[in-house]
């Protein structure tokens, strides 16, 4: 007596193979995700780094008001 489970098993075999695919790729592309976030890349820290960093310079004297505000000008 032949089951309906013979005649289909390299259907199922395929099947279960592309789900397991399936999962480790959707897995990989969360970790990206996460770690592309806790890396800053989507923070809004990053939109001002430049300027932060002008900032700085200005406050240890590094570069002047004149300077200052030439080089805040060129980054907007």
């Amino acid at each position: 007596m032949m089951y309906y489970w013979d005649y289909n098993w390299p259907f199922m075999v395929f099947w279960g193979g592309f789900m397991i695919v399936f999962w480790i790729i959707i897995v990989i592309w969360f970790v990206y995700f996460l770690k592309e976030y806790n890396n800053g890349r989507w923070s809004d820290e990053n939109e001002n780094k430049a300027l932060n960093i002008l900032k700085e310079r200005y406050a240890k004297g590094e570069i002047d008001l004149n300077q200052f505000e030439e080089m805040k000008k060129n980054l907007k």
